[in-house]
């Protein structure tokens, strides 16, 4: 059982009773059912298009388990409903779930004085926080072994009961490694926020995003693979082949029914096309080192130790949530593998005409699968694809006025730029991206991180300060608005808009 210390300041169930005049507690628990009301604002950037069932299917059981041992170890209770759940092909959000358990903040920082107040408790709280990335580095490797093993399993002969065998046994190695990294990313939400927070106390509000950014600054693998990206030789079949081996896993969408790198060979070629600059290391130390200087100064000295400490790992939870993804997305071959191979086998019974159709099937269907069903989920998907899912499940989204000419997000990184809206929708758009345009999405993933060099500015419809896009935006330099709810409906490609990264507005010049 968690100990009493985590239900402090917890909404409650109580009940009572009045007898003779005085009140009697008879019980009370803490609040974790509660009636859903189901969002985009949660799910839009981490689940931007239309998933197809299976994938939600094996996807799902993982997450949730992840989510409450997430909640286990920060010593809040477990929740026993669903976070996000998929209507009409799209991911939605638990939004009642998401204000009761992700809004609660630690402590509220007014001034300096008082951190110094609440760390020990603060530090004890958090203990979690500094034992895990050791914990998951030290689990990677039989990961990394057990994702070889399933690679290189000949599943050629395999009959519909083993290929779908082993597209659960992939599922379970995923569900287990994943179990921490929802941690992982809360983790690096909270550093994050926390040490935005002493910066703004200590250096002002007009400064803070630009010295937080320089001082978590890191060498990301993300960064790693676009240098090794930009110094490839691409004519060479061999070098391209052995960068295909090692980042092949990387996505081009986060359903598996969507080829990895190492099928789309030709979305490398694109990203490498764009021509994009590679860090300058000698540059990121300096900002850096200017940043903590200027930090420490203004910090007071019984502080600066604890300050000292919560920037490196501000720093190494940054390298460790884009690395934890980047490994997340080996299995995503291996799934596709199985389900096609389940599929070849649904192809020889004349039960689909592609293999990959089995991703529109689910566990309970495929014990006696149906063509004419499987026709029908993937023709919806299609047709749900083609549109725009509603906000809030239930609702119709008003349309955005005509005649809009600003809009207002979340900033996510400085400055002001001004450029041609170009709409990024997925990996076809990235080669007739022109250089210098404004890039507008729903939100964007490590993949995508070249185009960042081409582009003035970026505009996404979800996400925040912590969010790809303006983590990259932040490293490229250019200034980035978040969270702008209906810019795809508002904007098409050619208008020339202008990005205030600063106060996280849009404006459309006329």
């Amino acid at each position: 059982m968690p100990s009493s210390s985590c239900w402090e300041k917890w909404p409650q169930d109580i009940e009572w009773a009045l007898r003779k005049g005085k009140l009697w507690l008879l019980q009370s628990r803490p609040i974790t059912t509660i009636p859903p009301r189901w969002t985009r604002d949660e799910s839009a950037e981490r689940f931007p298009n239309v998933v197809t069932p299976l994938t939600w299917e094996l996807v799902d059981r993982g997450f949730h388990e992840s989510l409450n041992h997430s909640f286990a170890l920060m010593g809040l209770p477990r929740f026993d409903g669903k976070w996000f759940a998929c209507f009409d092909y799209y991911v939605y959000g638990n939004q009642n779930a998401v204000e009761l358990y992700a809004r609660r903040s630690p402590v509220s920082l007014t001034a300096l004085g008082d951190l110094t107040k609440h760390l020990p408790a603060l530090l004890q709280r958090f203990a979690w926080v500094r034992t895990l990335p050791a914990e998951w580095h030290a689990a990677l490797p039989a990961y990394l072994e057990a994702i070889e093993r399933f690679a290189t399993e000949r599943i050629d002969e395999y009959d519909e009961r083993q290929a779908w065998d082993y597209v659960q046994r992939v599922n379970a190695l995923g569900t287990k490694y994943f179990l921490p990294n929802i941690a992982i990313s809360i983790g690096h939400a909270l550093l994050h926020r926390g040490l935005r927070a002493i910066v703004a106390l200590s250096v002002g509000e007009p400064e803070a995003e630009n010295v937080t950014a320089a001082l978590v600054a890191c060498d990301t693998m993300t960064a790693q693979v676009n240098r090794e990206l930009a110094e490839l030789n691409t004519s060479n079949d061999d070098a391209f082949a052995q960068f295909l081996r090692r980042h092949g896993h990387r996505e081009t969408d986060f359903d598996a029914y969507h080829p990895t790198w190492g099928e789309a060979p030709q979305v490398v070629l694109d990203l490498k096309q764009t021509g994009f600059p590679v860090r300058d290391a000698a540059q990121l130390e300096k900002n850096r080192a200017s940043a903590e200087a200027q930090l420490t100064a203004k910090v007071p000295p019984d502080l600066r130790d604890f300050v000292a400490q919560l920037i490196t790992l501000a720093r190494e939870y940054t390298a460790l949530d884009d690395l934890e993804h980047y490994h997340t997305t080996r299995l995503a071959p291996l799934l596709r593998r199985g389900v096609r191979q389940l599929g070849v086998r649904l192809v020889q019974h004349g039960v689909i005409a592609d293999p990959l159709d089995a991703f529109f099937a689910t566990a309970e269907s495929l014990r006696n699968p149906s063509g004419e069903t499987i026709k029908k989920a993937k023709a919806d998907y299609l047709a749900a694809r083609r549109r725009t899912p509603s906000w809030v499940v239930g609702e119709d989204d008003a349309p955005p006025p005509a005649d809009s000419v600003a809009w207002t997000g979340i900033p996510g990184s400085p400055g002001s730029a001004t450029g041609p809206a170009y709409i990024v929708s997925g990996v076809n758009d990235f080669a007739g991206f022109p250089k210098g345009a404004v890039l507008v999405a729903r939100t964007t993933n490590p993949a995508w991180t070249p185009l960042f060099y081409s582009a003035v500015a970026v505009v996404t419809e979800t996400g925040g300060p912590l969010s790809h896009g303006a983590v990259t935006a932040r490293e490229a330099r250019i200034p980035a608005v978040m969270a702008v709810r209906d810019v795809l409906r508002s904007v098409k490609n050619g208008d020339i808009l202008r990005v205030d990264g600063s106060t996280g507005r849009v404006f459309r010049e006329t």
